[in-house]
């Protein structure tokens, strides 16, 4: 497959997501999809009640379904965000995002953190719709201090 836009597109997408969006979402992951994988995504860091904004950039030539889902704790199902599934359809060359994703999961003051894993999914899109990759990240549910204290 043919790459048709590059990894600078994230920072037009970031723009095109606005200002004012960005100050909402306390979390903010960029999503590259390049030659049908998933870029690596590092680990997000959020606070119970923080809207998480997933922007996904599709540099291939053909659109995809995809979805951020399976979230574990310890290697079984526990879900730290308001939604079982979070998809976003992404076309050629355009940005896509996740709607009003949130993290619902609370955390005691002074704990480290709670660790999450998830699901990045990537499907093709039409009638014979399949999984093409999946990558498996980590979300960190951390207490609102811990993410101003100095190290």
């Amino acid at each position: 497959m043919n790459r048709k836009h590059g990894l600078g597109a994230i920072a037009a997408v970031l723009m095109a997501v606005g200002i004012a969006e960005a100050a909402k979402a306390k979390c903010i992951v960029a999503v590259n999809i390049l030659d049908e994988k998933i870029q690596p995504v590092s680990r997000i860091r959020c606070f119970p009640g923080a809207n998480i904004r997933w922007i996904v950039v599709n540099g291939d030539e053909v659109p995809y379904d995809v979805f951020f889902d399976t979230f574990t704790l310890n290697g079984q199902p526990d879900n730290p965000t308001n939604k079982q599934r979070h998809p976003v359809r992404v076309k050629s060359g355009q940005p896509g995002q996740v709607p009003g994703a949130r993290v619902l999961s609370s955390v005691k003051p002074g704990a480290n953190g709670t660790m999450y894993e998830y699901k990045i999914r990537i499907h093709s899109v039409g009638p014979n719709s399949k999984e093409i990759y999946v990558l498996d990240p980590e979300l960190e549910v951390v207490p609102p201090d811990i993410l101003i204290k100095p190290k």
